[in-house]
């Protein structure tokens, strides 16, 4: 039984639908907040949030999110509260990357160059806790 306060976390996509709100941690272009010693001096990442767009189940488990992800929440957990119980966390994976397209350069005229420009999809791209626990285990402290 949870204690008033504790919060139970368990790395599994149990429960887990397509377009469930997700929120992910992290330290973009290495910023944080800073909350005085109500995290006991350390830094407070940013929260961001997104829903999941798809799954892809086999293997390594990838999620995909529509969320803009920037630099700084690769390595970040990816996280939802299964039926809006925010006593309990699932964490469903790790954030690893954005999604990246390239378009083409147009001159003034809208003729197409040589030269191409990258983007961010808006799709975050995480692997699935299956991932986080055969590393936890392979290290030896699982």
């Amino acid at each position: 039984m949870t204690k008033a306060g504790e919060i139970e976390v368990f790395p599994t996509l149990a429960n887990l639908a397509l377009g469930q709100d997700t929120y992910f941690l992290g330290f973009p272009y290495k910023m944080w907040g800073n909350v005085g010693d109500s995290m006991g001096g350390m830094p407070c990442a940013f929260a961001k949030k997104g829903g999941i767009s798809t799954l892809d189940l086999g293997d390594p488990q990838v999620l995909y999110v529509d969320a803009i992800n920037n630099e700084g929440f690769s390595g970040g957990p990816l996280f939802f509260y299964p039926d809006g119980q925010p006593s309990k966390v699932h964490v469903a994976g790790v954030v690893s990357k954005f999604k990246i397209e390239f378009e083409p350069v147009v001159d003034a005229l809208g003729n197409e160059t040589s030269m191409t420009i990258s983007y961010n999809t808006g799709f975050l791209v995480a692997y699935g806790s299956k991932h986080i626990l055969e590393i936890i285990n392979a290290a030896g402290h699982g």
